[in-house]
């Protein structure tokens, strides 16, 4: 039975791409209201290989061709069931592409070529969403990749994964894989300052950083809160540094430099650091700022974030001969 498909403009809001010449298609979200179906039936038909996607924007969505939503239309297939399934319920078209065993079956194997390769793979279920999720850790070197670990799976798996019911790298594995890019040589520093205390007013006394390859310092150094300006009591008794101490520091204004200097990270991270560095040497008022240690990792895939807490007083320092310890309180 041919389904009746919805009216684009009222189901998606949205215009219905030209079929002149090549056409731009859909993503799943249009593409799945063009057929009147709920993402999770759309996925199932991705994934059973009665859809298959024409390549993906620019963004990396997935996009598929009028023609082939059309075609798909015309599959002797329950419609109705599928159209009326309630999120809450199985879906009619759960097995589609093949029975769920199977599909663990497959994931299993994957995961023990994995093991077999000596990556430490590990695969977990959602019954809710009915999706695995397939994470794996670094190797020293880095990899695999997930282009690596698609060029193990079977077809079913492959369009599985299109479907979204089978996830390469979930946030667990995504954090591994970027934790241990960032503790690669060159890649990325950590960032901590001291001030004269907790306001957005308050002034940068110690900058320092320390690569978070191997921990080598890359600067260390006090700095002069400018003329007129001395450290109260209280925030001595944290950071344990003195007026005596900053009398011969450089000001913040010959520290910048160096500091913008030790951050690994692309051209379009500096500007930001640069504007929050500034932002807590001067007096304006800055929102979103954390009263917490002001610590910021700087590097290739690191932007430091807007509410990065560098205009107050820190807590983590590298080792220093000049500073003493703190009094007791």
């Amino acid at each position: 039975m041919q389904p009746q498909q919805m009216d684009i403009q009222a189901a998606a809001s949205v215009p219905v791409p030209s079929r002149a010449g090549t056409e731009a298609g859909f993503g799943p979200e249009q593409a799945a209201r063009y057929l009147g179906l709920h993402r999770r039936e759309f996925a199932y038909l991705v994934e059973a290989g009665l859809l298959a996607p024409i390549g993906r924007s620019s963004a990396g969505t997935l996009r598929f061709a009028l023609s082939a939503l059309d075609g798909v239309a015309a599959e002797p297939l329950d419609w109705a069931a599928a159209r009326s399934a309630e999120a809450r319920c199985p879906s009619p078209w759960r097995e589609l592409a093949g029975s769920a065993s199977e599909r663990a079956r497959l994931v299993d194997g994957v995961t023990s070529a994995l093991r077999a390769a000596g990556v430490d793979a590990w695969a977990r279920y959602s019954a809710a969403a009915d999706r695995w999720t397939l994470d794996w850790a670094p190797s020293r070197g880095g990899g695999p990749g997930r282009e690596g670990v698609v060029e193990l799976l079977p077809l079913r798996l492959v369009r599985a994964v299109d479907a979204q019911r089978l996830v390469l790298l979930g946030p667990l594995g995504q954090t591994m894989h970027w934790a241990h890019a960032m503790l690669q040589p060159g890649v990325a520093c950590v960032l901590d300052v001291e001030t004269t205390g907790l306001g957005p007013a308050d002034r940068v006394i110690e900058v320092a950083a320390v690569d978070a390859h191997d921990g080598s310092v890359l600067i260390d150094t006090l700095v002069h809160p400018g003329p007129d300006i001395t450290i109260p009591a209280g925030a001595t008794r944290v950071h344990g540094i003195t007026n005596s101490m900053v009398a011969g520091a450089r000001p913040w204004s010959a520290v910048l430099p160096k500091v913008l200097a030790t951050g690994h990270g692309r051209p379009t991270d500096r500007p930001r650091l640069q504007q929050r560095l500034r932002q807590a040497d001067d007096r304006r008022p800055r929102p979103r700022a954390r009263r917490r240690s002001g610590q910021a990792a700087l590097g290739a895939g690191v932007a430091v974030p807007d509410e990065a807490p560098l205009d107050v007083a820190g807590h983590h320092h590298p080792p220093s001969a000049r500073r003493p310890a703190p009094r007791p309180r």
